[in-house]
């Protein structure tokens, strides 16, 4: 334990990634040195992940653009700045960058894009950026939840399903309805989506990143099951999974995890550990010797209460 009520984690990454049925890998991902402890000391650890715009020029250049400035600025951060800081201005930075490629490939603003889903782990604490449709998931204790909203016409779409004024099936057949409404490339961010506070993680948890060309195939109850034991195979398994529907247009996947789990100290060897107990025993019993001693020369009574007397006594 850290201060009063604060879990030290130990975070293990599992990541994978597939090219699905599409020509190019248009997903990209990336983590912080895990090696970097001056970093992590002030930073935490950072989980990225960008798929860039297949309907749109240059989207694996914006996704590889995206995850390399963010990274790479959030490293650069003022050990005085906060993690959540941090992270936005490491976000509007990766923005600039998609935008400044699309104007050096003579396109207009906006005509290349990529979404975002990165978190930050710093003292147990989760920070997190989503912007686009990837998404983010905490799995704990079993149970699955998204944490971040998606930007697409479809959410805007319900909303005027819950004021009546469409229906379910208009939604569900809106030819737009997975568009986006925001996305890394655009001049300005219409829609950021970032929690407010930090969520405390606790060992056990399970967080994923990960692409569309995975949740569009697999059921969350799927995605909670696979996602259980080492992150490395986990994150095998899910992508394994998505491809087993054998989906005739199937997109780029990609999954990305980190395992919480307590940070215990090593115990120590057997030989200090025997040292310890018989330096302890000693020194008990040099403590009692003296209690003794000056518990007969101050006329105290040593006395020792039965099991039955020791009960009566208590408050």
């Amino acid at each position: 334990m850290a201060g009063i009520g604060i879990i030290v984690l130990k975070l293990r990454s599992g990541n994978a990634q597939h090219l699905g049925a599409r020509r190019e890998q248009q997903d990209a991902f990336g983590f912080s040195d895990l090696d970097d402890q001056t970093l992590a000391a002030h930073g935490g650890i950072v989980a990225a992940l960008a798929d860039g715009m297949g309907g749109m020029a240059l989207g694996r250049e914006a996704a590889q653009s995206t995850i390399a400035t963010l990274l790479q600025h959030y490293a650069a951060k003022d050990p005085a700045t906060p993690p959540e800081v941090a992270l936005q201005h490491a976000v509007q930075a990766a923005n600039a960058a998609v935008n400044q490629l699309t104007r050096s490939a003579g396109l207009n603003e906006g005509d290349a894009g990529a979404t975002l889903v990165v978190v930050v782990v710093h003292e147990a604490r989760l920070y997190w950026t989503a912007v686009g449709d990837s998404h983010l998931y905490l799995c704990r204790k079993g149970e699955l939840a998204q944490l971040n909203l998606e930007h697409t016409v479809a959410r805007q779409l319900w909303r005027e399903v819950a004021a009546g004024n469409l229906s379910r099936d208009d939604l569900l057949n809106d030819p737009e309805r997975e568009m986006l409404t925001s996305y890394l490339g655009l001049p300005e961010l219409p829609e950021l989506d970032y929690n407010y506070r930090p969520l405390l993680l606790q060992p056990g948890d399970r967080l994923l990143l990960c692409s569309d060309g995975l949740y569009r195939m697999l059921a969350t109850e799927t995605i909670a099951a696979l996602l259980t034991g080492d992150p490395q195979p986990a994150a095998a398994r899910l992508v394994e999974e998505a491809l087993n529907q054998q989906h005739p247009y199937q997109d780029n996947v990609t999954a990305v995890i980190l395992a919480c789990d307590e940070d215990t100290p090593p115990a120590p060897h057997p030989r200090y550990q025997r040292l310890f107990g018989l330096s302890a025993a000693l020194l008990l019993l040099a403590g009692f010797a003296v209690w003794l001693y000056w518990g007969s020369y101050s006329g105290y009574d040593l006395k020792v209460a039965t099991p039955a007397q020791a009960a009566e006594q208590r408050p």
